[in-house]
């Protein structure tokens, strides 16, 4: 990326595979390449890449693809009219979960599990696989005997897998201790540690670090409360681990919570806490990776679930629970309202957002039903698909390149 457009302009950084921006300016032709300028937020910075050489792209305009979602054993597509149709019927007995589609669209990984409901739906065996976008298995993990792996995480570039390794499976429920973060290739090979005692953990967009939260029991200065919940940092070969922060330390009582979010650009990272004598209020925050604190804004008497900024990092959304109240809300990085729908048929589960960032998509809980709200305003609308326990969105990469401010 280059101060201007041309071999001329000052190379600024080198940008990674898979990270997103917003086309600022261009195309301009110069030197044999077609320039556009991108913006990057909530940082503010820009800069102009070329889109390619004669053989090779190298920018490409993220689309919607299909919502994916499980139903039961099954893995169901649904296409603009709202059919679903069945990509993968996993064996009897085991359940899909984490559904995740990779950056780049062309594979989709989930966590797998095999329950026994007579022990309280304790976990039998549990494992992470990666398909591509026919349904054919890539890989699977192989946890080891009295383990099992949950919750995959795509590196940016679609290369690899992280996932947490859980450590009471029905066989070991008397077992102390935290999960664990692994790494696989996405199409299988060894399994490498990277950090022990590591839950909620996200991949930086440059795919050279981690950020995660990890429990600390140590009291505070309020009888009866402890730390919790602290954010760190750790390099994405499992070197400089270190704590950044997350807590205010001022005295007043607080709670972090598990969810973190990484902005799109790099620039820091969104987190929520709750905040007040009953820890009934939100604050939403935002913390760089030097552990500087910036508030984004203080909820009174609500709650907040699902964090996850706008694929361009202009915003952050999320559902917001009061009493009596839920609705889907996005902020921008310094609080300003950008979109709220406050919603009155049901309570929404496992909020995600389109690839393009044209889009908020959820289920009702109890129910069948998905809704998708487009943030430039209108009605939802609904579909039909699944039992919702788990679903994602499928980005697609377009060869065309983008106008300017796409």
């Amino acid at each position: 990326m280059r101060d201007q457009p041309g071999l001329v302009g000052v190379p600024l950084t080198t940008l990674a595979a898979g990270q997103r921006a917003r086309v600022k300016g261009g195309p301009q032709e110069i030197d044999g390449h077609r320039w556009y300028q991108l913006s990057f937020s909530p940082s503010g910075t820009s800069g102009w890449v070329a889109a390619g050489d004669a053989s090779t792209p190298w920018i490409a305009v993220v689309a919607n693809g299909k919502i994916t979602a499980m139903g039961g054993r099954e893995v169901l597509t649904m296409d603009a009219d709202g059919t679903p149709t069945s990509v993968i019927r996993l064996d009897e007995g085991w359940y899909g979960h984490h559904l995740s589609w990779a950056p780049n669209g062309i594979a989709l990984a989930m966590s797998q599990t095999r329950q026994d409901v007579s022990l309280g739906g304790c976990v039998l065996e549990g494992r992470v696989a990666t398909f591509d976008d026919k349904g054919q298995m890539m890989a699977r993990t192989s946890p080891p005997a009295g383990t099992w792996d949950t919750n995959p995480i795509w590196s940016p570039d679609s290369s690899e897998i992280a996932f947490t390794r859980e450590k009471q499976t029905c066989a070991t429920q008397n077992v102390q201790g935290f999960p664990d973060l692994y790494v696989m290739p996405v199409r299988g090979g060894q399994e490498r540690l990277v950090v022990s005692n590591a839950r909620g953990a996200v991949w930086s967009p440059a795919g050279d670090a981690f950020a995660f939260t990890r429990f600390d029991a140590t009291p505070t200065a309020i009888p009866g409360d402890l730390r919790g919940p602290e954010i760190w940092m750790i390099a994405a070969d499992g070197t400089g681990e270190r704590r950044i922060g997350g807590r205010i330390d001022d005295g007043t009582r607080e709670r972090v919570s598990g969810d973190i979010a990484w902005a799109p650009d790099g620039s820091v990272i969104a987190f929520s806490r709750a905040v007040g004598d009953d820890l009934n209020s939100t604050e939403i925050d935002l913390i760089a990776t030097a552990g500087q604190v910036q508030a984004v804004a203080r909820l009174t008497d609500r709650s907040v679930l699902d964090l996850t900024w706008l694929p361009d990092g202009a915003g952050l959304a999320f559902i917001e629970q009061r009493i009596g109240t839920v609705a889907i809300v996005v902020l921008s990085p310094v609080g300003e309202a950008i979109f709220r729908a406050e919603l009155t048929d049901g309570v929404p589960n496992g909020l995600v957002v389109a690839p393009d960032g044209s889009a908020t998509a959820w289920g009702i809980s109890g129910t069948s039903l998905l809704r998708v709200q487009p943030l430039t305003g209108g009605d939802a609308r609904t579909y039909t698909i699944t039992p919702n326990n788990s679903f994602t969105w499928q980005a697609l990469l377009l060869d065309q390149l983008p106008p300017t401010g796409q």
